[in-house]
């Protein structure tokens, strides 16, 4: 929901802002080929997690972000829910872009020494 006094749409593009820091959060970890989360995905747990510990790095330093997540009710605390969502539609991505590639005869791959 908007601030009041704030344009809507100055809103909507700290949304985008902030979405784009959680997928950047979410490529991160896979190129790292790192897990998002630990087992125990309780509130109790002493790991939380790659991805939480990384977000919680990130507003540490990133005021608007951490503002954000603090008072956000979409993003309110870190569900994993919302970690697989945003995987979800990254594979999604993915694959379309991919498309031309699983539609092509031939595949050629240029490696250096």
């Amino acid at each position: 929901m908007p601030t009041p006094g704030k344009n809507p749409s100055d809103a909507h593009g700290e949304s985008r802002e902030i979405l784009k820091d959680l997928i950047n959060v979410n490529c991160f970890l896979a190129k790292q080929q790192l897990a998002f989360r630990d087992n125990d995905e309780s509130s109790t747990s002493s790991n939380p997690g790659n991805y939480v510990e990384l977000l919680h790095t990130l507003f540490a330093k990133d005021e608007r972000l951490a503002r954000h997540l603090e008072t956000s009710t979409v993003f309110s605390g870190f569900p994993n829910i919302l970690q697989n969502d945003l995987i979800e539609a990254i594979g999604d991505v993915v694959r379309y872009d991919t498309k031309e590639i699983n539609a092509a005869l031939f595949v050629v791959a240029e490696v250096d020494e």
